[in-house]
């Protein structure tokens, strides 16, 4: 085991996954409370009803990331290049989502309506990091 954490990479593979994993379980419990939540309170006021659809839509955009994206981009930047892409875009894409809420504090509700999806989209293109599990050579 210390020999394989002790090869080139590994390491560094090893910690982006795992912050990854961290960022996608906090995530993946915050995010419905979020939907939920009164706008007054920090969150975007949905109906339960139709955050069931955008979690679906959230799991059909993985599938869709991981079979077209992934491939190629694996291909051209390898394994830590997808993990280090991801573990840069979660975070950016975390500090979209109050935003969100700030438009539509201030009542831009066509700006929220362009925003949220394409976050909620290309959000869930992180999902990626965990297709590729690091394996020594």
């Amino acid at each position: 085991m210390f020999e394989l954490l002790n090869h080139q990479g590994v390491r560094k593979v090893l910690i982006i996954y795992n912050f990854i994993a961290l960022l996608a379980f906090a995530f993946t419990a915050a995010y419905p409370v979020w939907l939920y939540e009164p706008v007054g309170l920090g969150g975007l006021g949905f109906r339960p009803s139709f955050i069931a659809y955008a979690m679906g839509a959230g799991g059909a955009s993985q599938a869709l990331w991981i079979l077209l994206v992934f491939p190629p981009l694996h291909k051209r930047i390898g394994t830590g290049g997808v993990l280090r892409l991801c573990a840069w875009a979660w975070p950016i894409s975390f500090t979209i989502n109050p935003m969100c809420n700030l438009l539509l504090r201030h009542d831009l509700r066509i700006v929220f309506w362009i925003i949220f999806p394409l976050q909620a989209v290309f959000g869930c293109g992180v999902a990626m990091a965990f297709s590729k599990i690091p394996k020594p050579h």
